[in-house]
């Protein structure tokens, strides 16, 4: 199973479809340290705290819009963005069934197989 993988400026592409992680955070249910995690979240939301990733030159997109987004950042207006159905792949059961194919297919692979 041969790909080919291009670094293309900012971002990756794996032939011919540009990757990116959408970066997310939650608080845990029933968490022993709510008030902390409350307090965390606060914060990393805080342009003081999205600006750290500017600082050390991390070009993803910012959730405050406070914050100076970098020179280096894709602007989200020139992304081309797949219409990717919520109802149909957010649900549990989707997740699930997807995992366990993946599980079943890809990771069962030689390790070989996927350098």
């Amino acid at each position: 199973m041969a790909s080919m993988r291009l670094s293309i400026g900012k971002i990756s592409a794996l032939a011919g479809v540009a990757m990116l992680a959408v970066g997310s955070m939650s608080i845990i249910k029933r968490s022993k340290n709510l008030e902390n995690a409350k307090k965390f979240y606060d914060w990393a939301l805080t342009p003081a705290a999205q600006k750290i990733g500017v600082d050390t030159k991390n070009f993803q997109t910012l959730s405050n819009r406070a914050t100076p987004v970098p020179a280096g950042a894709l602007k989200m207006s020139e992304i081309k963005l797949i219409n990717y159905d919520f109802a149909k792949y957010g649900g549990a059961a989707e997740r699930k069934r997807l995992l366990d194919k993946w599980d079943k297919e890809v990771y069962a692979l030689p390790k070989s197989l996927l350098r």
